[in-house]
């Protein structure tokens, strides 16, 4: 009897351990610095990790959430071969980076406001100005939280 309740209670705890651990994230290689989007998307939003990109989360959830359609590029920024195809994507070299049509965008915040731009229903900013200038002013300061003195 006390055997088969530790063999049960290693049983969960193997399974508490696996379903906590982190998943290595292993992005594929990309071929070329811009995919076309497919036919049935309007943009491709490049980004690394969502598990582990903070900044690549927030430019997913900012598209998800305008209900833009785009095909999702996942590039590893631990890859060296990546650093070219980071510079061709965008001038700092960080991801997300969205290219819509003729248009890319290559900031997180530059991106929510683009797409704020081109879906207005979606309302990520405020539609009064002076909350929205509010909205900008605390975006800043959390851009900046780390850096800031």
């Amino acid at each position: 009897m006390v055997t088969a309740s530790l063999k049960a209670s290693k049983k969960a705890t193997t399974a508490r351990k696996v379903l906590a651990a982190p998943k290595a994230h292993k992005a594929p290689l990309a071929k070329t610095a811009v995919k076309a989007p497919t036919k049935s998307a309007q943009a491709v939003l490049t980004i690394s990790s969502k598990n582990y990109g903070a900044w690549s989360l927030r430019g997913w959830l900012l598209a998800k959430l305008a209900g833009l359609t785009f095909d999702e590029h996942i590039i590893s920024p631990d890859d060296p071969a990546m650093k070219a195809e980071m510079l061709l994507l965008s001038s700092s070299m960080l991801v997300p980076s969205l290219q819509h049509g003729k248009i890319k965008v290559w900031d997180t915040l530059a991106i929510a406001e683009y797409l704020n731009e081109i879906k207005p229903q979606a309302q990520l900013l405020p539609l009064d100005a002076a909350a929205r200038f509010q909205a900008r002013c605390i975006r800043a300061l959390l851009r900046c939280a780390p850096r800031c003195p």
